[in-house]
């Protein structure tokens, strides 16, 4: 199962969203000084899951974590308009969207 991982146009956010029938809380964050997004994953009581990971193109997000607590499959940011290379504040959502896949 495919599914896109929606994104607010805020800085810093938060919100819950269903991956495999599990709820999470999921932070975005823009780092203005280095110039990338980071996440964070939460279960749904707020216990941390995964802190400040950076997001890159074409990468999986979880892959280097295989927590159980965590969604089983994989997170990737991946471009919607050619030649993006660097995932810009305003991106995610229109150049590039943040899929799940199960």
């Amino acid at each position: 199962m495919t599914q896109i991982i929606p994104w607010r146009d805020l800085a810093d956010f938060t919100q819950d969203i269903r991956l495999s029938g599990e709820i999470f809380s999921i932070r975005g964050r823009w780092n203005s000084e280095r110039g990338f997004w980071t996440m964070d994953i939460h279960d749904k009581n707020d216990a941390p899951l995964l802190i400040g990971q950076k997001i890159v193109l074409n990468t999986d997000i979880l892959m280097r974590y295989r927590d159980p607590r965590l969604p089983p499959g994989s997170i990737f940011a991946v471009e919607a308009a050619p030649g993006i290379t660097k995932i810009g504040r305003n991106d995610i959502g229109t150049n590039v969207f943040l899929v799940y896949e199960a």
